[in-house]
């Protein structure tokens, strides 16, 4: 999102389990079922998966934000669910 807060489509976000490490999966930003600035990615579908994983936005295959992280744990139960909401802010 800009500084305003707006959402800004277009935006590479790249998921890891480790900070700046190879990227298991990226997104680009307003392919969320039309969301400006939206994104979603789901680590496991079937059942909880504990870790520690690592959230960023890229920029001509460069880093261009500040490294995110979201932990997880792997206790799964009724009405349990696991969600985390990244915003990053561009200048």
């Amino acid at each position: 999102m800009d500084r305003s807060g707006a959402g800004k489509n277009g935006v590479t976000v790249v998921f890891s389990y480790a900070p700046d490490g190879p990227p298991v999966a990226s997104y680009l930003t307003g392919t969320d079922a039309g969301k400006v600035g939206g994104y979603t990615h789901i680590i496991q579908f079937d059942g909880p998966r504990e870790g520690t994983w690592s959230v960023w936005t890229v920029d001509g295959g460069r880093r261009s934000s500040v490294i995110a992280t979201v932990k997880t744990d792997g206790v799964a139960g009724d009405g349990k669910c696991q969600q985390a909401n990244v915003d990053f802010v561009q200048n």
